[in-house]
């Protein structure tokens, strides 16, 4: 029977940056990004990778850009979505959509000790996504794209355009990241 089974394929798309230091994984599942890491270094022998992280943490972070707006870097917009915690016996969370996040309702979750672990931001009015208190980025939609009324006949040249467009954007914007988050840490 099992030769019969269908075979399950999946995609998943990445690319080594070596000029910035950065492995970008096009998926929003930790497990499936190391399994593609594993395979990665099973390719090419070895490959050194640790997750980013910053000398402030980014929860703490977050959680201070929504109590005092002003303390959002000018190159990020908060949208309407967030996630608070709070690490109690419970591990309480709030999850809110479409909402004003300057209201007194957020307001009052966070005064209660909660801290934001998720935001959903802007970039520069060119990139939305959700930031997570890992610093992964999920649901990444860029706003600059190749005319989609090229030929379909060239599919190759607009992806490879599409992709200049999505490396040079997504370089920007973990720079960026990573400076409003206090620069990377040592340790």
């Amino acid at each position: 029977m099992l030769a019969d089974a269908p075979v399950v394929e999946e995609r998943i798309l990445g690319y080594i940056d070596n000029l910035n230091g950065f492995v970008v994984i096009n998926t929003a599942s930790a497990k499936k990004a190391e399994a593609f890491l594993t395979l990665l270094r099973k390719t090419l022998g070895t490959l050194s990778v640790v997750p980013i992280n910053t000398n402030h943490r980014p929860d703490a972070v977050m959680t201070n850009w929504l109590k005092t707006f002003s303390s959002i870097p000018e190159s990020f917009e908060a949208n309407d979505e967030c996630q608070l915690e709070i690490d109690n016996d419970e591990k309480s969370v709030v999850k809110c959509k479409h909402l004003d996040l300057t209201s007194d309702e957020i307001g009052a979750h966070i005064e209660t000790g909660m801290s934001v672990t998720k935001l959903s931001l802007t970039w520069n009015d060119r990139v939305s996504f959700v930031l997570n208190a890992d610093l992964t980025l999920k649901r990444l939609e860029f706003f600059e794209t190749q005319d989609d009324n090229q030929d379909d006949d060239d599919l190759t040249t607009k992806f490879e355009a599409d992709f200049m467009i999505m490396h040079g954007e997504i370089t920007a914007l973990l720079k960026d990241l990573i400076s409003a988050f206090g620069g990377l840490s040592d340790g």
